[in-house]
């Protein structure tokens, strides 16, 4: 179940220099905020500052294992157009930032049934190495029967993020974690390691005896989305069960790495739908947060619920406004709404009426003689 987010001001401890466009930074957390700062490998933790005089939030996912619950560190890598990352790549130890506490649904767990053997696959490109490295220092660790084979997609060698920590993690576990690197842009010797992953490579590994192509418990696909609707159809080619196979998306499929993403403080994004209202008829809007209800109201088709609250100066919690993270996971309590898109919720919590306020707008199937669906109510307190 997801766990209402909070922001607090934690001291970073450590910066360093993971390639030459990418930092890892770390994070003190004080002991009376231990409970809040408990994590599942895999998760990410959202950090906030304001830059050039507005305020931005970005989720970066955290590295660590778990059994370094009070310092936390994140990967990130600066990509161009990019003012978090940009910012983040400059910071120096010792300085104050707000962090959220952790959030993510791209998880995994330690073993429940002591003595099971787990196999698990791990494919991942660029700063998508970052939750899955934390998957694997966890699981390693706390699992005396889990094994991973991780094939790495980068540019160049130069490009590998928390490459130390990948050796020694496999020099600490040489019979349970290989690695397979895939670099598109430097000659390896092999053309299998070099180009881009996908399905036919991977069923060039498993050719080649590199790659088992059964016996897997469960596989952990981060990268870009490219990479992604290449390789989970072949996981479920090679009978993964759907809900074995985990997948992590840092930007949507029309997305480019460090892009804002619109519509968070716009009131002219259309909705991917045809059923919304019109562009500025006003909606009520109750929203529940923190035992409080507010009411505001909410301009059609024009803006999200999220957008609509940060505008009359309601702060909700939030992390990329993208359908990705499920930060604003909120539950839908009267009205109707359209997503324009969802990356992150699972069937089972739309089904339960679970939507996403950064994607949610006014739906236009409303009856004017039923009161309930002329305004939408929200809960962010609900779980």
């Amino acid at each position: 179940m997801a766990v209402r987010a909070e922001f607090h001001e934690l001291l970073l401890t450590r910066v360093r220099l993971l390639t030459e466009d990418s930092v890892g930074l770390t994070f003190l957390v004080p002991a009376e905020l231990t409970q809040q700062y408990q994590f599942l490998p895999g998760q990410y933790l959202t950090l906030q500052a304001r830059i050039d005089g507005q305020r931005l939030l970005r989720p970066y996912s955290i590295a660590s294992g778990l059994d370094q619950p009070s310092r936390l560190e994140v990967g990130i890598r600066c990509v161009e157009g990019g003012r978090f990352s940009t910012y983040a790549n400059r910071l120096s130890a010792g300085i104050m930032l707000k962090v959220m506490t952790p959030q993510g649904l791209f998880t995994a767990s330690p073993a429940t049934t002591p003595g099971v053997s787990r196999r698990m696959l791990i494919v991942a490109a660029g700063s998508g190495i970052t939750p899955c490295l934390s998957i694997i220092k966890s699981l390693l660790a706390s699992d005396p029967n889990a094994s991973f084979t991780l094939i790495l997609g980068n540019r160049t060698a130069k490009h590998v993020m928390f490459a130390d920590d990948i050796n020694a993690l496999q020099h600490r576990y040489p019979e349970r974690l290989a690695v397979i690197n895939v670099l598109s842009r430097e000659s390896t010797g092999s053309p299998l390691l070099e180009g881009h992953i996908d399905s036919q490579r991977l069923s060039g590994f498993v050719d080649a005896g590199l790659l088992p192509a059964d016996g897997w418990h469960a596989a952990y696909c981060c990268g870009p989305p490219a990479m992604q609707d290449e390789v989970v159809p072949w996981l479920s080619a090679i009978g993964l069960a759907q809900e074995n196979i985990h997948r992590e998306l840092f930007v949507t499929p029309d997305q480019q790495p460090g892009e804002a993403v619109a519509g968070l403080h716009s009131t002219s994004v259309a909705a991917t739908n045809s059923d919304t209202k019109s562009d500025n008829e006003e909606v009520p809007l109750t929203i529940h947060i923190d035992g409080v209800a507010r009411r505001i109201s909410v301009r059609g088709k024009s803006e999200t619920l999220l957008a609509a609250a940060t505008r009359q100066g309601i702060d909700l919690p939030y992390s990329c406004a993208g359908g990705l993270c499920s930060t604003c996971r909120c539950k839908l309590l009267a009205g109707e709404v359209s997503m324009d898109a969802n990356y992150s919720l699972a069937s089972w919590e739309v089904e339960n009426g679970y939507i996403l306020a950064c994607q949610s707008r006014a739906s236009d199937n409303s009856n004017d003689s039923d009161n309930d669906k002329n305004r939408i109510e929200i809960d962010f307190d609900a779980t």
